[in-house]
């Protein structure tokens, strides 16, 4: 049965380099419980849910760095 199913996280973090004083820093965000079923569609609202709430919008994100799950990859 579902129910038995244990919980999906998503940890989320970001590095960034500061223009005005040329720093590169890195920085956890988030973790983020993902909904069942963990599709790629549950992963990507997580991910554009975290991107607006930090203010990034999609073409500010140079690179993204996943496990290859074939869920994520399918979000991203």
């Amino acid at each position: 049965p579902k129910r038995l199913l244990s919980p999906a996280y998503m940890g989320i973090s970001a590095c960034c380099y500061e223009k005005i004083a040329p720093v590169l820093s890195h920085e956890s965000k988030a973790l983020v419980k993902i909904a069942y079923p963990h599709s790629g569609e549950n992963t990507a609202s997580v991910s554009q849910n975290c991107m607006t709430e930090w203010n990034i919008m999609s073409l500010e994100a140079r690179q993204i760095a996943t496990d290859n799950d074939s869920n994520t990859t399918k979000a991203i």
